[in-house]
């Protein structure tokens, strides 16, 4: 079993193994990263080990690489069901024709109804980057508390979208061409290397801050 392998499995290795692990795997393409994903925290020692999860933080999805869902929760008490339809780009065509039945045009409009309905049976919501401070969120010292769980899963309904908040690109990162997400509004990036067909390995920068948090996604 490979290094990856056995720190995903494991769920926690110090952040020299986790580095190594990501530095001896090959890179992805857009095309490979198209879908839902479910994650999985890799402690390290990171400020955010254990508490996505804890939120209650299930996964992220790429429709293209200029749509993006990358914090999809549960919602409490739900079953996580697998992709829709919406998922093959049914739905979302059947969004663009109602559309423009209706006089509209494409463009944001059908993409998020089309959303809207990727997740309205699947047991799971997209929240907007734009109100999670991740660099206040990781000094907080009662972050991992049942307290501040609930607190945020309240405050969740309120932040809920069904707009893109994420980008696929192709970059090449300590010497390996791969393909990284950037969130629209949020100083953050995930960077992606292919452990199997099915699984990767991932990295989170950041901007001005050394520390990385590092997780594993897993197709859905």
């Amino acid at each position: 079993m490979r290094l990856a392998e056995r720190i995903i499995a494991a769920g926690e290795a110090s952040g020299v193994e986790a580095l190594a692990a990501f530095d001896s795997l090959e890179g992805v393409t857009v095309e490979f990263m198209l879908g839902r994903w479910r994650a999985m925290g890799i402690r390290t020692g990171h400020p955010l080990d254990g508490v996505l999860e804890a939120y209650g933080w299930w996964g992220k999805e790429f429709v293209s690489a200029n749509e993006g869902y990358p914090l999809l929760f549960r919602i409490p008490g739900g079953a996580v069901q697998g992709p829709s339809e919406a998922s093959t780009g049914a739905p979302e065509r059947d969004a663009v024709k109602a559309s423009r039945g209706a006089g509209a045009t494409e463009g944001e409009a059908p993409r998020a109804a089309a959303a809207s309905e990727r997740f309205e049976h699947s047991g799971l919501v997209s929240l907007d980057p734009r109100f999670l401070p991740v660099r206040i969120g990781m000094t907080l010292p009662f972050r991992r508390t049942r307290a501040a769980a609930m607190a945020f899963r309240a405050m969740s309904r309120l932040i809920r979208t069904s707009e893109s908040r994420a980008v696929l690109q192709v970059t090449k990162h300590r010497g390996v061409t791969t393909v990284a997400m950037s969130y629209l509004d949020q100083p953050v990036t995930d960077y992606f290397r292919r452990v199997d067909d099915q699984t990767v390995l991932a990295m989170m920068e950041l901007e001005g801050d050394a520390r990385r948090y590092f997780f594993a996604l897993t197709r859905a």
